[in-house]
């Protein structure tokens, strides 16, 4: 089966169909399961599920061109990350407002456009997350206000910065890696992004 093949019947194949559920955690985003799932060949599996309400990322361009980044440190990895502006969704809010939000609560920036690129699960294997990354321009300064718990420095990139060594060495987390791929192919192909639909 090649690859066309795959992707055109991945609507078409069993899924698995939960028994029961216990809830093991409730917290103030996650809520973690432990579900009884009935696969297709009629065994029954345990499954250890972390809910999540969704996110969504920014990957915000100034006028003059440059990456709008976070560094925060991330206490479940004992370490700072550099990041894009991203935040979860709120409930009631669409992804396109909550990344809105986001951008400006912890940025201070704003913009006049937004596109989305891409939405993608974050850990499918144990986690319902997924995160809608956005792109944002032309990005311009307002003023941030992050949550209290949250202490963020902007950092401001120049294009010709995103090396791949970059990616290699000093981008950790997930989100990031998708959204400055992205730039990097936006960097490739401007026409194809920054035209009017």
């Amino acid at each position: 089966m090649n690859l066309s093949e795959a992707l055109a019947h991945l609507k078409d194949l069993p899924t698995e169909k939960q028994l029961d559920r216990t809830q093991a955690y409730q917290g103030r985003i996650i809520t973690v399961c432990d579900d009884r799932v009935l696969l297709s060949n009629g065994t029954v599996a345990k499954r250890e599920v972390v809910y999540h309400p969704g996110a969504a990322a920014v990957l915000a361009l100034t006028e003059s061109g440059e990456l709008v980044l976070e560094r925060q440190y991330r206490y479940p990895v004992d370490r700072y990350l550099l990041e894009l502006p991203a935040g979860k969704v709120e409930p009631g809010e669409t992804p396109l407002v909550a990344a809105k939000r986001e951008l400006e609560e912890e940025t201070g920036f704003v913009a006049d456009s937004w596109r989305l690129l891409t939405s993608f699960a974050t850990s499918p294997g144990i986690s319902s997350e997924s995160i809608s990354l956005f792109l944002a321009t032309p990005a311009h300064l307002g003023r941030a206000h992050p949550e209290e718990d949250e202490q963020i420095d902007v950092i401001l990139v120049q294009p010709q910065e995103v090396t791949p060594e970059l990616l290699e060495r000093d981008i950790f987390d997930a989100k990031t890696l998708v959204g400055l791929l992205w730039f990097q192919r936006m960097r490739s192909d401007p026409a194809a992004f920054f035209q009017p639909k």
